[in-house]
C-alpha cells in the first residue's frame, strides 16, 4: 500500500513538471549520501542527548542535568548551622534567598585534599525546592548521548549508586539531581 502511495505521489509530481525546492534537494542529496556511504542510521534527535553541567570534584568529572540547574554563581559566604550532618555546610544567601549548601565530597566520602576552588555553587531547583552543591571547578556545559550513559557500578568508592544516573564512556559520573531534590537528605542520609 505504501509503495502504491509513493508511486501515485511521484507520478502526480512528474505530471506537473515537478522541480524540487532547495530544502527538498538537500534532503534528497543527504539521503543519497547516506545510502552510498552504507550508513542508514538516522541523525540523532535532540531527545537522544542529555545536556549536563560538567564539574570537577576531587579530580574526577561529574555531570548534573542542566534542566534542573537554576544558576551557577560564586559563593562568598556560608552561614554554618550547628548540629547538621557534616555534608551540609550551612546556608547561603543568594540575593535574599536562603539556600542549603551541600558538599558532595563529604557526602560521597571523596578526598578533600588537592587544589580546589570551592567558591562555585550550583543551584538546583525543581518546583519549590532549591539546594546548592559545591564544585571544585565548573568545566562547562556538555551534551552527551543518552545511550552513552551506562548503569552505575557498585564499585565506585564512596558514591552510593542511589545518587547516580550512570557513568559515561569517558568516566563522567552523572548525578541524579532529582533524587537530591526529592530526598530527605537533611534527615535521612543514605
Amino acid at each position: 500500500m505504501e509503495l502504491h502511495e509513493k508511486m501515485k505521489t511521484t507520478s502526480q509530481k512528474i505530471g506537473k513538471d515537478w522541480i524540487p525546492g532547495k530544502e527538498e534537494k538537500k534532503k534528497i542529496l543527504h539521503e543519497r549520501a547516506l545510502k552510498l556511504s552504507g550508513n542508514t542510521e538516522k541523525e540523532p534527535a535532540a531527545s537522544d542527548f542529555l545536556e549536563v553541567i560538567e564539574f570537577i570534584l576531587a579530580h574526577e568529572k561529574y555531570g548534573i542535568e542542566s534542566t534542573l540547574v537554576r544558576e551557577v554563581f560564586p559563593l562568598k559566604t556560608i552561614t554554618r548551622i550547628p548540629g547538621l550532618p557534616s555534608f551540609i555546610l550551612g546556608l547561603a544567601n543568594l540575593r535574599g534567598e536562603v539556600i542549603p549548601v551541600i558538599d558532595l565530597k563529604r557526602l560521597f566520602s571523596l578526598p578533600e585534599a588537592g587544589l580546589t576552588d570551592l567558591d562555585k555553587l550550583i543551584v538546583l531547583q525543581a518546583e519549590d525546592i532549591e539546594i546548592g552543591i559545591l564544585a571544585d571547578v565548573i568545566a562547562g556545559v556538555k551534551s552527551i548521548r543518552r545511550d552513552d550513559i551506562q548503569p552505575p557500578l557498585l564499585t565506585i568508592p564512596g558514591i552510593h549508586t542511589n545518587w547516580m544516573k550512570g557513568i559515561t564512556s569517558d568516566h563522567m559520573v552523572i548525578i541524579d539531581a532529582m533524587k537530591f531534590l526529592n530526598s530527605q537528605i537533611f534527615g535521612n542520609h543514605e
